[in-house]
Formats: C-alpha cells, sequence, structure tokens
C-alpha cells in the first residue's frame, strides 16, 4: 500500500452550520485504489472507500469544497 496523495478539506456541518475539517488519502493498492476519509476535528468518523482507476483520477483533480 502507497499513499498517494492526502489533503485536509473544511466543509460547513449541516446542522449546527460549524466549519469543520476532515483528512483524506488516497492509497494505492495491489487491487485499485482507496479512499481514507476521516474527521480532522477529533471526531471518530472513519470511512473507507474502494476506488476505481477513473474514481480516483476524479478526486485528484477535485476543487477544494467550502
Amino acid at each position: 500500500m502507497k499513499i498517494i496523495h492526502s489533503r485536509m478539506s473544511e466543509y460547513l456541518e449541516s446542522h449546527t452550520l460549524e466549519v469543520c475539517s476532515e483528512r483524506e488519502v488516497l492509497l494505492r493498492t495491489n487491487d485499485g485504489f482507496l479512499l481514507y476519509v476521516s474527521g480532522g476535528d477529533g471526531s471518530a468518523d472513519e470511512r473507507i472507500v474502494h476506488l476505481e482507476a477513473r474514481e480516483a483520477l476524479i478526486w485528484l483533480n477535485r476543487e477544494q469544497r467550502l
């Protein structure tokens, strides 16, 4: 497994309208790509999503959201 790219993203939490942040890490595996997403503000919310090559390229080229 190899880290391809990581970034911090900010977003508005819909219930409290607070600005929150999350860490996103794109990993390359033998079977494709994994996207690891975790709350960067100390939350316990973590997700791992399997991506195909096309989806990984779209994620890499995506602009930061606010």
